[in-house]
């Protein structure tokens, strides 16, 4: 049981789960400003964006290379809500390294864990800032925990950042 829970918290220290809004935007016209914007930022790449699983649903997913060439992935999930758009985003650092420095190349063979020190919750922002669309956050976490942005959270949720 404790080997469990260690891993569960090694995996915890580089993901970040949260829940953003968009008000009096709908889903696509974000997932439209996205597909614009983040092809402009640096070190960012958009891999697609397609319709969700519902009329109103959108998802685009990307990678962020880092200076030392580290990829880390982020996917946006945006649905439309009554008042704008509801974006829930994920990111995670993969641990595929850069392939030039020895020292990362062993760090990914042991499967050192690591710290993102905030770097994905940074990437989701970073793509929903580029767009000059004002957004909420509503909730974050350092988890994998994919429903808690959806139903768990609430106003007193603490956020990190």
């Amino acid at each position: 049981r404790v080997h469990g829970d260690f891993s569960l918290f090694l995996m915890a220290i580089h993901v970040y789960t949260g829940r953003y809004r968009a008000a009096g935007i709908s889903a696509a016209s974000m997932t439209a400003a996205l597909e614009r914007s983040i092809p402009t930022l640096p070190r960012f790449s958009l891999h697609r964006s397609e319709s969700g699983s519902g009329a109103n649903a959108f998802e685009v997913r990307g990678a962020f290379r880092t200076r030392l060439g580290w990829v880390d992935q982020w996917e946006l999930e945006l649905v439309d809500e009554p008042s704008g758009c509801v974006i829930y985003g994920f990111s995670t650092s993969t641990n595929v390294c850069c392939g030039w420095c020895p020292m990362c190349c062993l760090r990914c063979c042991a499967g050192v864990p690591f710290d993102d020190m905030g770097q994905n919750q940074r990437h989701l922002e970073d793509a929903l800032d580029s767009t000059g669309i004002a957004c909420v956050r509503e909730y974050g976490a350092r988890d994998d925990d994919k429903d808690a942005a959806r139903v768990g959270a609430t106003a007193s949720t603490p956020l990190i950042g």
